[in-house]
């Protein structure tokens, strides 16, 4: 047994075998320490394998450094305090040393294969390359270089358990290794990076048809970019498809992980979205079920079996979205339209921001919708064939700035990011681009969120028919050639804010000045050339441009005589909108036309907890100053907005009220997203939009009385705007028949 592997197979199992196996262990040494109950499961597997195996105390290990670059520096400093390195190796090193330890080529000198490498390498393609390359060499005890600092970490506890450690427990763990089998190779793994032995045990009756290869490349080339796979790549996958005949799950498992790395490993997507997207990391996951659909349905041939095994493929993969998007086709396919919604829902609680998961709804709720069937969540009711969008086509969102390479995304939408577009070169006219433009004016949207995006459903799309003349005609018959105005531009790039609500981050974030002078250097190059023509921007939506000293260096930059014809939405959360802030803006100032506030609750219990650390009595003196620079008509547009979340479900109807009490021209509900990649429990404890979650059911009252209250204002029968300016309640999700975004945006917002 070699730890290196053992740690990697553990590390891959779900999270409900850990949990077995956890309990297991523990049971095992009848020990009933809250100490060892912390440790991560993975790293309690080896502390307890250290107990046996002599040779193998971590702490004591030697081993060798994979890689020389700023992780390097940074970290075997703290590591060295730990263990010994023999040396580091690195392929591309220009440096001797670090640390006094050499720094040479790869395997310059003869190592046993017991001896631990650590990989320096954050980039996660290029550690699965190292990791790869050197398992075939016959190094099994590889670690990622953050995984081994918390082994060291969590092996404090090493006495305590091998006072508890007993024959049971390593009897346990030879089980363990026993009973899985780890699928190693120079590629990241697909689906399955561990697979239980016992699969061999369910059997598969199938009568396999002849293998053709010409038939398949057919099927796939219809599919996804087949002419991206290096032929020696398609040969692999070819070879194991003719003789592919698995008589038991484990051997399908098995066939299907490596031809998915072989046809998958060379950037491949589909045919449908050719273009890069932010969740591809590092397989395009509609690629992955296009693959699994038709090699399955190529070799079952019948859609019941699929649907068999794709239902024991998802539990192998902790229920991956690309194999649940793959059940669903084939739960459509075969009529099970019910359970194909139920399936697509839990993708969409999985990966709530995957562009695949929401595709995949959005197709299961609309064919449930055509046959009769009840749909709760809310889906566009109108052809989008007859609309398009704005975004892409003078709209562009800068954000998910990296503070290694002073680089941020760019992209045609922000809700979220999907296609993650680089500055390089012009990236206005380039081709990713044009892609995107011709996706929101076919009429397929696909590279949208169609049953979240604000847009899409509460019907603002504009229709196509209203644009006659001009770029936007030419664009709309299918002329990509032309190359529109950037009008309407939003950073999202600076997170530095003095505020960790739960829905957004954890921990404050403070950039230092390392940062601010990174940050201002990608707006002086990737930004600032575009203000001259930009109508509209807006700050920031990630963090406090109040208090970021490099967003303030952007507002100060601007003036109404420099920028005559720019309107600024500011967001923020009113903690330092005060007489002072605002004049400290200097000339700046002058082009904000329109606050946002973040308001969240109606209540300082309730704001305060979701608005963390933010005091209630400061947030409403800042409301009162925000409220004069709107009367005295300073600003154009004072808005609230509202996230809804677990914790303000019944204070909605209240906090339109109290925006009309500061005199808000509109208040904008939105769901809740997780940008912070919350774990899905935690996120299905807070986002009362599952309809199975217990606050359901107020929420939906809630959104009703709501709305009628939209309703009574619009019409002018509520009490609550009598003798006051009429207020827009805007709710993001929920249709609005009587408006669209032209009418939202440059009518009842008037913030161009």
């Amino acid at each position: 047994m070699k730890a290196g592997k053992l740690y990697r197979a553990v590390k891959a199992l779900g999270k409900s075998e850990k949990a077995i196996w956890r309990t297991r262990i523990l049971s095992s040494m009848e020990a009933d320490s809250e100490a060892m109950a912390k440790v991560p499961f993975e790293d309690l597997v080896l502390i307890v394998y250290a107990c046996f195996d002599k040779t193998y105390y971590m702490p004591d290990r030697k081993a060798i450094g994979y890689g020389a670059g700023k992780m390097a520096h940074k970290y075997i400093p703290c590591l060295r305090e730990r263990l010994d390195f023999y040396e580091i190796w690195d392929a591309y090193a220009d440096v001797e040393n670090i640390c006094g330890i050499p720094v040479v080529r790869p395997e310059t000198k003869t190592r046993s294969f017991d001896v631990p490498i650590i990989v320096f390498i954050d980039d996660k393609i290029s550690r699965y390359d190292v990791i790869g390359r050197y398992t075939q060499k016959g190094y099994d005890n590889i670690f990622y270089f953050r995984d081994y600092r918390k082994l060291l970490k969590n092996f404090a506890v090493f006495p305590e358990v091998k006072k508890y450690a007993a024959d049971a427990a390593k009897e346990i763990i030879d089980e363990f290794y026993r009973q899985y089998e780890l699928i190693e190779g120079p590629y990241l793994p697909v689906l399955f990076p561990v697979l239980k032995k016992d699969l061999a045990e369910k059997k598969i009756q199938n009568d396999y048809p002849d293998f053709h290869e010409a038939i398949l490349k057919e099927r796939l080339s219809k599919k996804i970019t087949v002419n991206r796979i290096p032929e020696n790549r398609w040969n692999e996958a070819m070879d194991i498809l003719v003789q592919a005949k698995p008589e038991n799950m484990f051997q399908m498992a098995y066939d299907i992980e490596i031809i998915l790395q072989n046809l998958l490993a060379n950037g491949v997507k589909t045919l449908e979205r050719p273009m890069r997207m932010a969740d591809d990391r590092p397989y395009d996951g509609f690629a992955v079920t296009e693959v699994v659909n038709e090699v399955l349905g190529y070799l079952l041939e019948d859609n019941e079996k699929v649907l068999d095994v794709i239902h024991t493929f998802r539990r192998l993969a902790e229920d991956s979205v690309s194999l649940m998007a793959s059940e669903c086709c084939f739960q459509m396919t075969c009529g099970q339209y019910s359970e194909a919604l139920d399936t697509a829902r839990h993708a969409m609680r999985k990966e709530p921001n995957s562009l695949l998961a929401n595709e995949m709804f959005y197709r299961a709720a609309c064919e449930c919708k055509q046959k009769g069937i009840h749909v709760e969540e809310p889906v566009p009711a109108y052809d989008l064939a007859e609309r398009f969008c704005w975004s892409g086509l003078n709209f562009v969102w800068c954000g998910g700035f990296d503070s290694q390479t002073g680089l941020a995304d760019f992209s045609p939408c922000f809700r979220p990011l999907q296609c993650a577009a680089r500055p390089e070169g012009e990236f206005w006219s380039g081709e990713d681009w044009k892609e995107f433009r011709r996706s929101v004016t076919d009429g397929s949207f696909r590279y949208c969120q169609k049953n979240q995006c604000a847009n899409i459903v509460a019907g603002w799309l504009p229709r196509k028919s209203d644009y006659q003349e001009g770029w936007i005609r030419k664009i709309l018959d299918g002329d990509l050639s032309v190359i529109p105005p950037i009008e309407e531009l939003h950073f999202s790039y600076d997170g530095h804010c003095n505020l960790k609500c739960p829905s957004c981050r954890l921990e404050i974030q403070t950039n230092t000045s390392e940062q601010n002078a990174k940050l201002d250097e990608l707006y002086e190059r990737n930004l600032k050339p575009y203000m001259g023509q930009a109508r509209h921007l807006t700050l920031s939506g990630c963090g406090e441009a109040m208090i970021s000293p490099h967003s303030k260096k952007v507002l100060q930059s601007f003036s109404r005589k420099e920028n005559p014809e720019l309107a600024v939405e500011l967001r923020t959360n009113a903690t330092t909108v005060n007489p002072v802030s605002w004049n400290s803006l200097g000339t700046g100032k002058e082009v904000i036309r329109h606050i946002t506030v973040s308001i969240d609750a109606e209540t300082k219990e309730s704001f305060e907890k979701l608005r963390c650390p933010a005091k209630w009595e400061t947030v409403l003196r800042n409301l009162k100053f925000i409220q004069s620079l709107r009367n005295s008509g300073e600003i154009e547009l004072f808005e609230f907005h509202v996230v809804i979340q677990k914790e303000n479900i019944s204070q909605l109807c209240d906090i339109a009220k109290m925006a009309v009490h500061y005199d808000a021209d509109a208040v904008t509900y939105s769901r809740l997203i997780n940008w912070r990649e919350m774990p899905e429990e935690e996120y299905h404890e807070v986002n009362p939009f599952w309809y199975d979650h217990p606050l359901h059911d107020e929420l939906v009252r809630e959104l009703r009385a709501l709305e009628e209250l939209r309703n009574d204002i619009e019409a002018g029968r509520s009490a609550l705007t009598k003798g006051r300016k009429k207020i827009y309640i805007n709710i993001h999700f929920s249709p609005d028949p009587d408006a669209s975004y032209d009418v939202i945006r440059k009518g009842r917002l008037k913030i161009r």
